[in-house]
């Protein structure tokens, strides 16, 4: 099980990947690396990591998430077009610039599109190149700054994506065009691309999931090297229990057929389970982004305080939050050094002096203690991956089973799910 944290607050998540020695790889949004390419070119030097880029095309489709930017109103240029968030214009302008046009009209792209070959090609061909060589370019840019300045230039390593991505979109079963737009691009981008590794994009709507359709991927996405499943707002948490055994089911099927590697693009703790079925590598933000659907807004990931509970394998949003660490013990989790830290405060100091101490932190210390909930849910998660690569299947259940036994005691105070005795029971 590889662990991959989704790149979606970086100015809030550079210093805890950097300062964290442990094995896990990174998302990079295609429009983020558009946005901060020489940032992270020379931060991906500094902390080498394998990553890979998720060109989001979906969004095309629906131009409105392109345009809009946060809460505000659509925001209009000089010729009464609409404007395209900055990182979107320069992901759409490195697909295609002719499409520029189209999009600030709020016209959402067509399928036909893709019927005339040479569009097809321009998209696929344009996709590959900023996968392989944006980063590398980005770095080019900053060596001839640092050059001039006399500072060290940086060498160019670990700049290669571990695979490319196809570009993608939203289809809602095999008979939608969209599906067979997926294929023609995929094929494509492997065409193009013989030497590297390719992944399809799989997204589709939760409900799509089937064998049957796992059987019709295996069969019109035969090229590529492996997938990535994108199940539109699939939040593993809440889900009821018909709806994880279909995620099972179809992540079975879909690897018994194709023996190749699928890796859950939005996930959380039932994707790291699905190891033993299939499933061998789930991204997600820290403490943002295990699930997404694809008619949501984009927006900026909102920076609220989430605390990830290993016994519930799931968050407590942040009233709860504040509860747990006023009434239990935080080391009983966990071992990271927030969890600690705060465990040794419970034991140093009088309730009262603990509780006030509480109340700081999320009135004047906000944002250390959100940094920090931050670093303590990877923690928590590279734990689970060790727990999946080391540990049979039955040894995992008698965990969870524990993990059930003693989430018990949090449930008259706290707003806690049975995600647990749910997976158990899949």
């Amino acid at each position: 099980m590889q662990i991959y944290v989704r790149i979606a607050r970086y100015t809030l998540e550079k210093d805890i990947i950097a300062q964290n020695s442990n094995s896990f790889g990174l998302t990079i949004p295609a429009n983020l690396l558009m946005y901060y390419g020489k940032s992270l070119a020379k931060f991906i030097i500094k902390n080498p990591r394998p990553f890979f880029i998720d060109p989001v095309t979906y969004i095309l489709v629906y131009p409105r998430n392109m345009l809009k930017r946060d809460n505000s109103e659509l925001q209009v240029d000089r010729g009464g077009n609409y404007k395209l968030k900055k990182s979107y214009d320069k992901l759409v302008r490195a697909y295609d610039k002719g499409l520029i046009d189209l999009f600030k009209s709020d016209n959402p792209l067509p399928t036909s599109y893709f019927d005339d070959p040479d569009n097809v090609e321009k998209f696929v061909r344009n996709n590959i190149a900023y996968q392989k060589n944006l980063l590398t370019n980005s770095l080019d840019k900053i060596s001839r700054y640092e050059a001039m300045v006399g500072e060290e230039i940086p060498e160019k390593s670990n700049l290669k994506p571990e695979f490319l991505t196809a570009p993608y979109f939203y289809f809602g079963d095999s008979s939608d065009p969209w599906y067979d737009v997926n294929i023609k691009l995929s094929q494509l981008t492997k065409e193009f691309s013989s030497n590297d590794n390719v992944y399809s994009i799989i997204c589709t709507h939760k409900q799509s999931l089937s064998s049957t359709l796992a059987d019709e991927i295996v069969s019109d996405f035969d090229e590529v090297d492996g997938y990535l499943l994108f199940a539109s707002n699939f939040e593993e948490y809440v889900e009821p229990i018909h709806s994880l055994r279909r995620l099972k089911s179809f992540v079975s099927r879909l690897y018994e057929k194709s023996s190749k590697p699928i890796l859950n693009l939005y996930g959380s703790f039932l994707s790291v389970f699905l190891n033993y079925y299939g499933m061998k590598g789930v991204s997600s933000g820290l403490c943002v982004l295990d699930h997404k659907d694809v008619l949501e807004e984009v927006t900026m990931a909102i920076a609220r305080i989430k605390f990830y509970l290993p016994s519930i394998r799931g968050f407590l949003v942040e009233n709860d939050y504040k509860t747990y660490l006023e009434r239990f013990n935080p080391s009983d989790e966990c071992d990271c050094n927030l969890c600690q830290t705060l465990a040794n405060k419970k034991t140093s100091l009088s309730t009262r002096s603990y509780v006030s101490g509480i109340d700081k932190l999320f009135s004047i210390y906000r944002g250390k203690l959100m940094t920090s909930a931050m670093d303590h849910f990877l923690h928590c998660r590279l734990n689970e991956s060790e727990l999946v690569n080391t540990k049979s299947l039955s040894e995992i259940r008698a965990i969870l089973e524990t993990n059930r036994r003693n989430s018990r005691r949090y449930a008259h105070v706290l707003n806690t799910s049975n995600f647990v005795d749910r997976i158990l029971r899949i």
